[in-house]
């Protein structure tokens, strides 16, 4: 089976440079497979072209890099998506450049598929605000972070994903497309098989401070504990954690 990697790019260049350091890393590492059929060897980036990214193509020569205009959001995501149709893929895992999962996580993707399932979602993350070194569990969440897509799902929607013309709301315009081709996915609804992150910060579509005030499904984590988590679970990003932002 052969896994690719979407991942759309804004901004926030030192936190995309942490990124892809540490996936390209982790699969170099890894080669990944849980067993020796498995590769995850094509991550696809989609750039606006913005001045703050622009050498990134230089940088990471084995990082497939797509150019499209940051709006419509949607648009931007359905183009890096149909560069990777090109490569003959398995699936593809949409993994947004402020999201970390741990090395499990790509196991628990390749199980999904290999036991029939056309996609699978990840129903529960960590949230950290790099600023006041806050950490929030959310679970029950309709994110499409760590998304899997089958082959056999994106040939039933072409290769589009979502919904044309859509500059906001990426996660819902995802669901509403695809939840009726979509025949058998598997859910993760907690973080018992791996671990997930946001690092939220002023360029997040979505506002942590919102999420830190509700209550049901999102728990707040003690003050203090970023540094041990970041410690046990992403080592190679607990001495970054305050320059992430």
């Amino acid at each position: 089976m052969k896994f690719g990697i979407l991942t759309p790019i804004w901004k926030r260049p030192a936190l995309t440079r942490l990124f892809l350091d540490y996936y390209t890393s982790m699969l170099l590492l890894h080669g990944f497979g849980y067993n020796q059929e498995q590769s995850f060897e094509h991550l696809c980036v989609v750039s606006p072209g913005d001045k703050e990214n622009a050498d990134l193509p230089k940088l990471y020569p084995s990082v497939h890099f797509v150019s499209a205009p940051n709006m419509p959001l949607s648009d931007k995501h359905n183009i890096g998506m149909q560069a990777l149709r090109e490569y003959d893929l398995d699936a593809v895992l949409l993994i947004p450049s402020d999201d970390f999962f741990t090395a499990s996580y790509f196991y628990e993707m390749a199980k999904a598929l290999d036991e029939g399932h056309d996609a699978a979602r990840v129903e529960a993350l960590y949230f950290y605000d790099p600023p006041t070194d806050r950490l929030l569990y959310g679970s029950h969440l309709g994110t499409g972070a760590g998304f899997m897509f089958s082959r056999d799902l994106l040939n039933r929607i072409e290769w589009q994903a979502w919904r044309p013309g859509g500059t906001s709301g990426m996660d819902n315009n995802m669901f509403s497309k695809i939840v009726r081709p979509t025949r058998n996915c598997k859910s993760f609804p907690g973080m018992g098989d791996f671990v997930g992150v946001d690092i939220k910060g002023p360029e997040s579509l979505n506002h942590f401070d919102i999420a830190w005030n509700s209550k049901g499904s999102w728990t707040q984590q003690p003050a203090g504990t970023a540094l041990s988590f970041f410690t046990n679970h992403f080592p190679a990003l607990a001495t970054y954690r305050q320059a992430i932002q």
